[in-house]
């Protein structure tokens, strides 16, 4: 079971539950008293949250067209790329991949709970955790499918 404090105690004890956090690799989840219950926070370590998206993978389906361009397909986000080469077309791919991200957190009230959007929101998070557009294309797992 996972520690939990009320707000007022993490702001009273913020360097201990900070080194708490840290150094015995849990997060602590942070109650905020409200009116008919609580708001729940999950505090965490950057370590072990980039530890967590290691699990989220942006796993790409390869199509070699007739016409000899590629199509890659991002289907857990449903996003599609064509062009001459699969390093051209992922690059295009991270681009759009970007482009919705930033749309998605512009409109993440209305998408976290979209019933096919909510899904989406861990990819979210780890894009904002690549630094740009090549970083983005080379973490993409590819699945060739013809």
């Amino acid at each position: 079971m996972l520690k939990e404090i009320y707000s007022s105690e993490a702001r009273a004890n913020l360097g201990e539950t900070l080194d708490e956090i840290y150094d015995k690799k849990m997060p602590v989840i942070i109650k905020k008293k409200i009116a008919g219950g609580s708001k729940d926070f999950v505090f965490i370590s950057k370590e072990i949250f980039g530890d967590l998206l290691n699990y989220v993978e942006f796993n790409v389906n390869v199509y070699n067209e007739s016409d000899g361009s590629i199509t890659l397909e991002l289907e857990d986000l449903e996003l599609v790329s064509n062009g001459d080469t699969i390093d051209s077309t992922a690059y295009e791919l991270a681009n759009d991949v970007i482009m919705y991200a930033e749309e998605y957190i512009e409109n993440i009230q209305l998408y976290s709970i979209a019933p096919n959007r909510k899904d989406h929101l861990k990819f979210i998070i780890k894009v904002a955790n690549y630094s740009d557009k090549y970083e983005l294309s080379n973490s993409f797992k590819y699945f060739y499918k013809n």
